[in-house]
């Protein structure tokens, strides 16, 4: 059965095992399995071997032609010749203290059902000893929408407050015709309504003109300056 694992080298033994491969495709070197360890040979020179648990597994892959691969095993082992490696650490830098920080004890609290009914009783004792308890309602989730809307009611509020208008004069006696000074007393009592509707329509324009990058604030207006131009051909007619 194959089963592969990663070699590393010495600078000085991994300059003549590439050597080596170049000119006749395999080294010439052995490991050896001894009752103390394991060992490497290489020209008569025996070079100790520390056995290192990877804490992730290397995915080995094969080719013939360079452009398809073939997965062929997943290595976890590495061997390191006169010398030593750490087994926290994988190959590469981002690696580095893995097994640390991705694979380390997750805290258990244990008791979590003390430690609640704990901090209730704490909390039931504060409010047996307390003068006064008060409950404030806070709704975290109030949109935007809500806010235009109560901002909207207010100015609507302020524009349509209602002032007495003139009563309407019941005559029951038969129609007579009115006189000159009569009209112009009239007409200088009416005089003030229209032009106070005047101006709440000419400041609603002007609110529409503000609130055009907000739709709708914007047809909230609209609606009331319509409503105000009904009011204003009910005066006039």
């Amino acid at each position: 059965m194959e089963k592969d694992f990663i070699l590393r080298l010495p600078p000085e033994l991994q300059e003549k095992i590439d050597k080596e491969i170049e000119e006749k495709g395999f080294p010439q070197a052995e490991i050896i399995s001894e009752l103390d360890g394991k060992y490497f040979f290489k020209h008569d020179k025996k070079y100790p071997i520390t056995v290192v648990k990877l804490p992730t597994f290397v995915e080995s892959y094969k080719s013939y032609d360079g452009k398809q691969f073939c997965k062929i095993s997943d290595i976890s082992t590495l061997l390191v010749v006169n010398g030593t490696a750490s087994e926290k650490d994988g190959l590469t830098l981002p690696m580095k203290h893995v097994k640390m920080r991705r694979f380390r004890k997750r805290k258990v609290l244990e008791n979590l059902e003390d430690s609640v009914e704990a901090k209730v009783r704490t909390l039931l004792e504060k409010e047996a000893t307390a003068t006064e308890t008060k409950i404030i309602w806070f709704n975290k989730e109030e949109s935007d929408e809500t806010e235009v809307k109560n901002v909207v009611e207010e100015i609507e509020k302020d524009l349509f407050e209602k002032k007495e208008l003139p009563k309407e004069i019941k005559i029951d006696e038969p129609f007579k015709e009115v006189k000159v000074e009569e009209k112009v007393k009239f007409e200088l009592k009416k005089e003030p309504i229209e032009s106070e509707i005047d101006r709440k329509i000419r400041e609603v324009e002007e609110s529409i003109e503000k609130a055009s990058f907000n739709p709708i604030l914007k047809k909230r207006y609209e609606q009331t300056l319509k409503a105000l131009k009904e009011e204003k051909e009910k005066l006039n007619k």
